[in-house]
């Protein structure tokens, strides 16, 4: 409840400050005929999940462009705010898959050496089903990230770190060579 309630403070000072310094905001929500930023808050007074934060990389091309271009030194400490975030989040998506594609390797491999019999297959096949969906979750994540970035950024250095993230590109490494993951 505490942090319902801290976090419901943080999105209120956030949007104060969305009004003030990013009214092309409003102006968006309107032409997209979706509720602007604090009319979703007032809709969810318990349920901060559906709050619509609306940062540089998800308004329209001609705002965004308005913002990278502005003197103002609050919209390019958003943009580069923004940058960070979806820098660190990139890299944690890479970190998640390469944690549950070891894991997804070492869970097979337990279950090609220990277990016999319908019922641990069958537990141990759930289990592989959660860890692919947790992957594609995550792949789903840079993705969305990496876009972001390439709107934020289109030709920063961060182009030769992070790779665009084909399905192919997804793999458990089996016994020395490549396999697709199942």
């Amino acid at each position: 409840l505490d942090r319902r309630a801290a976090l419901n403070r943080k999105a209120v000072a956030w949007l104060e400050l969305q009004s003030k310094f990013m009214p092309m905001v409003a102006l968006y929500c309107m032409s997209q005929r979706a509720p602007t930023p604090s009319a979703t808050l007032e809709l969810c007074d318990d349920d901060n999940s559906s709050i619509k934060i609306y940062l540089p990389s998800s308004l329209r091309s001609d705002d965004m462009c308005h913002l990278l271009a502005s003197t103002n030194h609050f919209h390019r400490l958003l943009v580069s705010s923004e940058k960070f975030l979806r820098l660190a989040q990139l890299q944690d998506s890479l970190d998640s898959i390469k944690r549950l594609l070891r894991s997804k390797l070492s869970t097979k491999a337990f279950t090609n050496r220990n277990l016999r019999g319908q019922k641990a297959n069958t537990r141990a096949h759930a289990i592989l089903k959660q860890m692919d969906k947790k992957i594609s979750d995550q792949a789903k994540r840079y993705r969305r990230n990496f876009r972001a970035m390439g709107i934020l950024d289109p030709d920063g250095e961060w182009k030769s770190t992070f790779l665009e993230l084909g399905e192919d590109d997804i793999k458990v490494l089996l016994a020395g060579h490549q396999s697709d993951a199942e």
